[in-house]
């Protein structure tokens, strides 16, 4: 894009716009990444894994911090599980078996959070959970 961008024309004009739509997603991604550090520590990992993976140098600033957060076993864990559903909602569900499937995942996902071993007033823990249980009520047999 880059080098599409210094030759010049038409090519060159959309490729300086999708570049700027790649830098203005990157921007966004990072400043929900620093403000979900505090309250939301297992968005900020699971968020940051994807934008480790699309942008590494921008994402180097943000390694060591997360690197700490990631050391801790149930961040960790609701870093996983908030992955999961982003796969996984990310799967059709146009058929019932499907739905079914999907419902399925998401309650057993419900009961593997429950026996986590956290504060039920974690702020973290809560959002993954309803995140969860949003997706789950969609998911739900007789629901289209």
């Amino acid at each position: 894009m880059q080098t599409r961008t210094a030759r010049g024309g038409a090519a060159a004009t959309e490729a300086k716009a999708i570049l700027d739509r790649c830098t203005e997603w990157a921007d966004e991604m990072e400043a929900g990444i620093r403000d979900a550090l505090e309250t939301l520590p297992s968005k900020a990992v699971a968020d940051a894994q994807i934008y480790m993976r699309t942008v590494p140098k921008r994402a180097a600033s943000l390694k060591k911090e997360l690197a700490e957060l990631a050391k801790d076993p149930i961040v960790n864990k609701l870093a996983t599980s908030r992955a999961t559903l982003l796969k996984l909602s990310k799967i059709s569900a146009d058929t019932p078996n499907a739905r079914k499937k999907l419902y399925g995942q998401a309650k057993m996902q419900l009961r593997q959070l429950s026996t986590l071993a956290v504060d039920e007033a974690n702020e973290d823990y809560q959002d993954v959970k309803a995140l969860w249980e949003a997706f789950a009520e969609t998911m739900a047999p007789g629901k289209k």
